[in-house]
């Protein structure tokens, strides 16, 4: 199964038949020849930015079982659109939201190990291979592990994660030239190129963390780690949150070390922020989901396939009872 993602600004995605044409409109500024999208094997149609698609359009999505998202220009989704019959979530509705404290406690105590493992993982990549000092990062984080084992909720805990996470911005900081400009992670808005590519892959991850939860059967809506999240989906939040360094923080790094930017393809509008140029947000998309789609070292299948694997096993600890483990990934 694929994710497509169409950013940028001004296509139609009309149904031609049985596929999907993908079209710029007439108020694009650049004429490009339509291209077709065939609905077989696809599982998820994100359309990022302003553009139009026909109701037979998403007809023809979802009666292949294929979902469909709406994200802003800067990666944050706003709209789910499922088959019916593929988000009866409805019904686990209650085992969720009335699942034991002391239950959603020790879920959340795993998700929060997993996450500050996930961040060791990428800070001791980066002192091995480019030989940064990181001593006083890693150390932090090995701290903040041993902490979060005697958090008795989940304020401790995500106040834990939260002091662990400055110090691993910090750390990542040193994979970065100066010319990017990041220091610490900044968010609503991104104050530099980094911070951008960040948000917006986090944006890309969270669509997909929240299609694996609503297609295993869990409500988005309740969660552990994430609970007081209030109208907000945070079992999402709970699921993304092993999967940040792995997917996103990695390509991020990899993307700005391959010079496939440059700092001229961000703009900073006078409302402030750090805006991604059209030309690279595509490629950088692209990027995401080669991540996404290709074999994971170590693991005979994909993410896509992690993460459906994952959200069965936080759903079903959640509302059966039972130990949750995080991915955790390997360089």
């Amino acid at each position: 199964m694929n994710s497509v993602l169409i950013t940028g600004a001004g296509y139609r995605i009309r149904k031609r038949g049985d596929v999907l044409t993908i079209e710029t409109g007439k108020d694009s500024n650049t004429a490009e020849p339509p291209r077709t999208l065939s609905p077989l094997g696809l599982d998820l149609l994100a359309l990022a930015g302003d553009h139009s698609i026909s109701t037979a359009a998403v007809r023809l999505v979802t009666s292949h079982g294929g979902g469909i998202v709406l994200m802003d220009g800067l990666g944050n989704p706003f709209g789910h659109f499922l088959p019916i019959g593929r988000s009866a979530f409805i019904e686990k509705y209650e085992s969720q939201a009335f699942a034991p404290e002391e239950r959603r406690l020790e879920i959340a105590r795993s998700i929060c190990i997993g996450s500050l493992e996930n961040k060791l993982t990428l800070l001791t990549g980066l002192q091995r291979r480019r030989g940064f000092d990181l001593l006083r990062e890693i150390e932090i984080i090995e701290n903040a592990q041993d902490s979060a084992m005697e958090c008795t909720n989940t304020d401790c805990l995500r106040g834990v994660e939260g002091s662990a996470a400055r110090a691993y911005f910090q750390g990542l900081s040193l994979a970065f030239d100066d010319i990017w400009g990041f220091f610490r992670r900044s968010q609503n808005p991104a104050t530099d190129p980094v911070n951008s590519l960040l948000s917006y892959g986090y944006g890309m991850l969270y669509i997909q963390a929240r299609q694996a939860l609503v297609l295993s059967g869990f409500s988005p809506y309740y969660g552990a780690y994430h609970e007081t999240y209030k109208k907000q989906e945070a079992l999402v939040y709970d699921l993304v949150e092993e999967f940040r360094q792995p997917v996103i923080d990695r390509t991020v790094v990899s993307f700005l070390s391959k010079r496939l930017a440059t700092p001229d393809d961000f703009t900073y509008p006078e409302e402030g922020g750090c805006m991604i140029e059209t030309g690279v947000k595509k490629k950088y998309a692209a990027a995401v989901l080669a991540r996404i789609h290709g074999k994971v070292k170590y693991e005979d299948r994909t993410f896509q396939e992690i993460f459906r694997i994952q959200a069965e096993k936080l759903g079903k600890a959640l509302t059966e009872g039972g130990s949750y483990i995080p991915f955790r990934f390997r360089l």
